[in-house]
């Protein structure tokens, strides 16, 4: 069964959802219940990296420089099904000021995602932002850099995802 054929069976408002809802038909053209793995990813639990461990830090180069690739936060091969990235904890941002940060995937470390927060005289905490990924291979590792307006700045990450 091709992508089309699936597309033309999905209700009329979800093929006008834009183009992330049918991400899932260019995946798994060719699987028959692949209405399966849409209920299996929005109501299966969610899930955290790194889990049972502290944040991964993040350090800026020089002023709206990338500084260098983190630790993993996801290592290789710790998810086993396809997955997708939801949301980012930062937390422990070292000075005021805004951090954008790039996550990605794989050996070949892929961009596949974005998240920025800004931390004032007020913002010491955690915050967790909209950080979402495309749907990942199983096994793929997540690595991370960041950049800010304050040179060597750093900030911690945790990311939430869920597997189909």
């Amino acid at each position: 069964m091709g992508g089309e054929e699936i597309r033309t069976r999905l209700p009329a408002n979800v093929q006008s959802a834009g183009p992330g809802i049918l991400a899932i038909s260019e995946l798994l053209p060719i699987e028959p219940n692949w209405q399966y793995y849409v209920a299996r990813h929005l109501h299966y639990q969610s899930k955290v990296a790194p889990w049972g461990a502290a944040p991964v830090t993040l350090t800026a180069g020089a002023a709206w420089v990338l500084g260098v690739f983190s630790a993993d936060i996801l290592a290789a091969d710790v998810e086993p099904d396809i997955f997708d990235i939801h949301w980012a904890t930062l937390s422990g941002a070292s000075a005021n000021g805004t951090y954008d940060i790039e996550i990605y995937a794989g050996e070949s470390d892929t961009l596949i995602a974005h998240c920025s927060i800004t931390r004032t005289g007020v913002f010491t905490g955690s915050l967790s932002v909209a950080c979402q990924s495309r749907m990942l291979v199983g096994g793929s590792r997540l690595r991370a850099k960041v950049m800010s307006d304050q040179a060597g700045a750093t900030v911690d990450i945790k990311l939430h995802y869920h597997s189909y």
